[in-house]
């Protein structure tokens, strides 16, 4: 029996980061701007995170995360989410001097049932900025996703005990190794079942990701195998699909300890019972694709985005013009005299 399951990515913890294998800040730092950087092909502009947010209090260590997922609505882990008022920020790019767009969060909504929130902002941010859709694939097991051996990416907080920000965002990749159906008390490892209290069972559905190592067997270890810490609670993963970043996965959770599993797949000889079982940490995010319904009723509370002012004076220009067209266009007996 595992006690005390799950902690909070929320919790902040000192000095932790990402972990990432085989890290460097060429390849892995997003902000490094060095064309080795892995998820160079892929457009990040849509991933921010709260900014401005005073350096006090349980979550001072860290950022909220938001993903664009509208004109002017994102999705972040609504345990640990962006608050009315906060300021967020994006970056067009992945260089340090890349323009960014700052947006004041007017408010948000938590998806019935599930760990997401759809937070969003009075104007529609700017339009060159990546909107990210994410998976509607519902699932019971891992095989259906579709995702069981891809190589996804994730994202965390690079800062080691001081407060995080969006040029401390880093990128690993990792695999979908396990899923969790709501209500479940256990958990599948390698040829091993974890069972937990009952206080511990998913409330929704879970994908999880297991810190592998280069020696294991069972399951696939990727060259930059990542696990997310405290702070990377709203952190987005994503599968690629059609050459587009797809959200997959929102950092709901990590383990509070390792857990069992044969991850290397050891024969054994006559009078050997059992592989000896290997313990290893894992990542556990919430899966969008289930809750497609909820998803989607959940953005349509969002009010429309106020046009910016550059589209109101267009339109007021427009209609100055119509009006100017329809009046030279009157029949002469209707003419009007100034």
């Amino acid at each position: 029996m595992v006690k005390n399951l799950l902690i909070a990515l929320s919790l902040v913890t000192p000095a932790l980061g990402v972990v990432v294998a085989n890290y460097s800040d060429a390849t892995n730092l997003r902000f490094d701007n060095d064309p080795s950087f892995i998820g160079n092909s892929h457009d990040w502009s849509g991933v921010g995170r709260v900014s401005a947010t005073p350096d006090t209090g349980p979550f001072s260590h860290h950022r909220e995360w938001a993903t664009l997922i509208g004109d002017n609505y994102f999705i972040s882990a609504n345990h640990f989410k962006p608050t009315t008022g906060d300021t967020i920020t994006f970056a067009s790019g992945n260089s340090p001097g890349s323009p960014t767009f700052n947006y004041t969060v007017a408010g948000g909504f938590a998806v019935p049932g599930t760990d997401f929130w759809i937070g969003y902002t009075e104007a529609a941010m700017e339009a060159s900025l990546k909107r990210y859709s994410m998976t509607t694939v519902a699932a019971n097991n891992l095989a259906d996703t579709g995702l069981a051996g891809n190589t996804l990416l994730m994202s965390g907080d690079h800062i080691t005990g001081g407060p995080g920000t969006l040029s401390a965002t880093v990128v690993g990749t990792n695999q979908a190794e396990s899923f969790v159906n709501s209500g479940a008390t256990s958990i599948n490892t390698p040829e091993h079942t974890i069972n937990f209290t009952p206080t511990d069972s998913a409330s929704f559905d879970w994908l999880v990701t297991f810190q592998n190592l280069n020696s294991d067997t069972a399951n696939t270890f990727t060259n930059h195998e990542a696990q997310v810490q405290s702070g990377d609670s709203g952190s987005p993963l994503f599968n690629v699909s059609g050459g587009e970043l797809e959200i997959v996965g929102i950092a709901f959770s990590v383990f509070s300890e390792p857990i069992d599993g044969n991850f290397i797949d050891t024969p054994g000889g006559p009078g050997t019972p059992n592989d000896p079982l290997e313990a290893r940490q894992g990542s556990i995010y919430s899966y969008p694709g289930s809750y497609e319904t909820e998803i989607n009723a959940t953005i349509a509370l969002v009010p429309d985005p106020t046009p910016e002012p550059s589209t109101v004076m267009l339109l007021l220009l427009s209609t100055t013009s119509l009006f100017r067209r329809n009046r030279s266009a009157l029949p002469r007996r209707f003419s009007i005299d100034a």
